[in-house]
């Protein structure tokens, strides 16, 4: 069908309304709404539906209308050409140029220019979800569009995406990090990426059931990603709070414990020893290689750090914990995760002090943490 090649102009969709050019030539059926989509030709649109011209077709350049009007930016060809039937997840290029994902593109070219075009692009991508665009698709090198929305911290979008039914327990491909731990480990890479909209991120994605001890590669959950490049006390807290596990080791055998301390990264280590963390934990489970009858010493650093800070902090760490603080923790393994939306079933049986106590809530003053809930 998009082979068949014709001399067709416009005066052959004649209409009153209409001024018509000599130069405006269809080649072929297939490029005639792309064509006619780039040159603006609105009230062509419909003519060309009537005349049964494949709406979904692509130009020289593989390209549909559609794509044409969204990297555009023109949210009236884009409408018209949805309401002719335009399909909204015809991908091109294999594969590689879908219009969702290209309305995003958009987006972020945008952004930089503040006013009616960057509003515009946003209008477009509300305007695909609306009309059944699927929200589960990825770009050329694999990262999911959810991915992608969270990294640049487009939360109104992200938003979008939860309500049209994306799926927020995809990983990303090569190092297997779920939505977690990217909100974890941006506000150290992305300087622009503040700890608010982090902790708003992190707390909209527990609610909504992703994974708090997903394993990435390395074996480290989201908690341990908290600690890197200097660490993040809020959001280590948030997912504290929230009853993420504090045993699991990672692909060295470290829990966040032993490599909080092995960063010097004390705050961390009280936090978790105050949230129930065991003392005494047990690293490098399976047995240390060896190379030439010699120790793997890298594996060994962060059992040095722990004793001499076990060492250091001797008579704060063997004070046994208050019968309370043992009763709480008993209490916290037993209610399902996330635990902020569990104590709210709890909220007419018990009082708000005994609410606070149960969600750590005077840990933020020991550590002083500025958190806003």
């Amino acid at each position: 069908m998009g082979s068949q090649s014709c001399e067709v102009t416009w005066s052959q969709v004649e209409s009153p309304d209409v001024v018509y050019s000599e130069e405006f030539i269809i080649r072929s059926r297939a490029d005639a709404f792309a064509f006619a989509t780039k040159h603006e030709k609105l009230i062509v649109l419909p003519l060309l539906k009537a005349l049964d011209f494949p709406i979904n077709g692509f130009n020289n350049s593989r390209i549909t209308a559609l794509i044409v009007a969204i990297r555009r930016s023109d949210k009236i060809f884009v409408e018209k050409l949805i309401e002719l039937g335009a399909d909204i997840n015809h991908a091109v290029r294999s594969f590689t140029i879908i219009p969702l994902l290209e309305a995003y593109v958009m987006c972020r070219k945008r952004k930089d220019f503040v006013g009616e075009l960057f509003e515009m692009s946003k209008d477009i991508f509300h305007l695909l979800l609306k009309h059944g665009a699927n929200p589960n698709i990825y770009n050329p090198q694999h990262l999911w569009l959810v991915h992608l929305i969270l990294i640049d911290g487009e939360m109104d979008l992200l938003y979008s995406l939860i309500e049209y039914g994306v799926d927020l327990s995809v990983v990303t491909p090569l190092h297997r990090k779920n939505l977690l731990h990217l909100t974890c480990e941006l506000t150290t890479k992305k300087p622009a990426y503040s700890t608010d909209i982090a902790l708003q991120m992190c707390r909209l994605l527990i609610h909504k059931r992703v994974d708090m001890n997903h394993r990435d590669f390395c074996h480290e959950t989201p908690l341990l990603c908290t600690l890197h490049g200097g660490g993040n006390l809020s959001l280590a807290h948030e997912l504290l709070v929230e009853g993420t596990s504090l045993d699991l080791r990672n692909n060295f055998g470290n829990t966040f414990l032993t490599r909080a301390i092995h960063y010097a990264l004390y705050d961390h280590a009280k936090m978790a020893i105050y949230a129930g963390a065991l003392l005494r934990a047990n690293q490098c489970c399976f047995r240390t290689p060896t190379v030439k009858t010699y120790d793997n010493t890298l594996l060994m650093n962060a059992i040095y750090d722990y004793e001499r800070f076990v060492k250091f902090y001797e008579t704060y760490l063997n004070t046994p914990r208050k019968l309370k603080d043992i009763a709480r923790l008993t209490i916290r393994k037993q209610l399902p995760c996330p635990i902020s939306v569990a104590v709210t079933d709890l909220n007419e049986r018990l009082p708000q002090s005994l609410i606070k106590y149960l969600l750590l809530d005077e840990m933020k003053h020991i550590l002083q943490l500025d958190i806003k809930i």
